[in-house]
């Protein structure tokens, strides 16, 4: 009786061509069967009928949705059919690379994007199930030595090849020995083992460790074509059964690196054993060194901000400065990841962060532009009152960085600051470890949130790494449609910045536009 123009177009026919004529002449053979019964199924039940169907229309393949509609005369009686047919091909492709994509993001929260290997926040989430349920378990952290000499010498592709060799031979020889194991990068070059031993005496597992090691430094990396890299490890192990005190996995973990950094001290290459005094005590010496660090910078006043131009990749200018803390000890300048952890566990991270906006208000007041500073949790609570007495000039320039995990749990008192002052928020570290997209789409919404910082770790191998660009990419699509800015870290070099423009990241950092330097250098090269 009647068709459209775009049916007409599909079936590559004329109007007049069809008009009478039935549709079953005209799909392919396959599908008319299902396209009958449908048909009936809505004369006899008189109802719609919607349902989506692939298509093969001479060699174009097609995802319709379609719908069948029976028209009634005014005594229920069926008089005609009438349908529709939606081109959903577009959309459906669009939809399914979403979900890639989503379970590629997925996947990346719990793996090293460099060696595939479980990340730290999947190694501790397993050691504490295995803490929870009281089993026995080896830990075992494995670190490659001399490994910045290859960064430094060949560069960091060079480097992380190393470690994905590294990682993927390691976690062969574990599984043929130890099938059920977690093998895991946590830091730069170190390598952890985590594996369930039940009754098993500590010095059998001591000694199987002992065969992993050496079993991986029996072979050689080749670096280039006439240079190979022997791995050398020193290893620390901790076994539970040899321990009377229940720990936190962070607790084991810190307490095992302690033990690392003394096997270091004493032979390289070496295996230890952790100990509850040798090693709690190179600890607590640490931790009251860097302790009577920071009290006496924050009595002398030596804590210093040095700022970081954070540029417009389209244009290149400089758009806004990251603020970041650091000690002033004789006639160097200590930065704050040598002495945050002491920080927050001692609570004067509070004093730090309040020290370092005090010199950052005095010292901004004569610049137009937003400056970037990282906030922690305890600050939120301990310096709420500060805030509300900031300057309005400095007020207005203030983002403060705050990591997701914060987000979450300090959400309330976040939206208060924000609604009691100008200062806003941006997500740091965006994209690995703890993600909660409804969070940050409340934070958009109450404009909460301006911006998105992409994490580093993302940025640094984005050029090598498919994976990783395309969660970035990810990343820029959400961002825009929330209408929060994009901001990339660690760019190193001009082909990962025309990498990151490209793909429509807003803003960006790192050392290849500048390193962080002390405010009348930076302000000197701006002008």
């Amino acid at each position: 009786l009647y068709v459209n123009r775009y049916i007409a177009s599909l079936l590559k026919k004329e109007k007049k061509d069809l008009i009478g004529k039935q549709l079953y002449e005209y799909i392919p053979p396959e599908k008319v069967e299902k396209c009958k019964e449908t048909d009936l199924l809505a004369v006899k039940e008189k109802r719609k009928i919607d349902y989506i169907e692939k298509f093969n229309l001479q060699g174009i393949k097609k995802i319709f949705h379609i719908k069948k509609v029976p028209l009634l005369d005014k005594n229920g009686k069926v008089i005609a059919l009438s349908g529709w047919v939606i081109d959903i091909t577009k959309e459906l492709k669009q939809e399914e690379k979403q979900k890639r994509l989503n379970r590629r993001l997925k996947k990346l929260l719990n793996r090293d994007t460099i060696t595939g290997l479980l990340n730290k926040n999947a190694l501790l989430f397993k050691l504490k199930n295995l803490i929870k349920k009281g089993q026995n378990f080896t830990l075992a952290i494995l670190d490659l030595n001399n490994f910045q000499v290859v960064n430094h010498l060949y560069g960091f592709q060079v480097g992380d090849k190393v470690l994905s060799q590294v990682g993927k031979r390691l976690e062969k020889i574990v599984k043929e020995k130890i099938p059920k194991a977690s093998v895991a990068r946590i830091n730069g070059d170190d390598f952890v083992i985590l594996f369930k031993c039940g009754d098993q005496k500590a010095q059998s597992t001591i000694k199987l460790v002992e065969e992993i090691k050496k079993n991986i430094e029996k072979e050689s990396i080749n670096l280039t074509d006439n240079l190979t890299f022997s791995p050398i490890f020193t290893t620390a192990i901790y076994c539970s059964q040899l321990q009377d005190n229940e720990k936190k996995p962070e607790e084991i973990l810190a307490d095992l690196e302690m033990t690392l950094f003394r096997a270091k001290k004493e032979h390289k290459g070496s295996v230890v054993l952790y100990d509850e005094k040798l090693d709690s005590k190179d600890r607590l010496s640490k931790f009251l060194d860097e302790e009577n660090l920071l009290a006496q910078a924050l009595k002398k006043g030596n804590l210093e901000p040095f700022f970081q131009p954070i540029v417009c990749l389209e244009t290149g200018d400089i758009e806004a400065f990251e603020a970041l803390a650091r000690i002033k000890s004789n006639d160097q300048y200590i930065p704050a990841g040598r002495f945050i952890d002491t920080a927050i566990k001692t609570g004067l991270i509070s004093e730090i962060d309040k020290a370092i906006l005090g010199k950052i208000s005095k010292l901004t007041q004569n610049i137009n532009k937003k400056v970037f500073v990282n906030i922690s949790a305890i600050s939120l609570e301990k310096n709420h009152n500060t805030f509300k007495d900031l300057e309005k000039s400095l007020e207005k320039k203030l983002i403060f960085e705050i990591t997701e995990q914060v987000a979450v749990e300090k959400l309330s008192l976040i939206e208060e600051i924000h609604k009691e002052t100008s200062v806003r928020f941006a997500i740091d570290d965006f994209g690995t470890g703890y993600t909660s997209l409804k969070l940050v789409v409340d934070l958009a919404i109450d404009k909460t949130a301006k911006f998105l910082k992409i994490d580093g770790s993302l940025i640094k191998d984005i050029k090598v790494n498919k994976e990783n660009y395309y969660i970035v990419e990810t990343i820029v699509s959400l961002a825009k449609k929330l209408k929060l800015k994009t901001i990339a870290e660690f760019i190193e070099d001009e082909e990962t910045y025309n990498l990151l423009k490209d793909l429509g990241v807003d803003y960006g950092q790192g050392y290849h536009i500048s390193p962080p330097k002390p405010f009348k250098e930076i302000i000197n090269e701006t002008v």
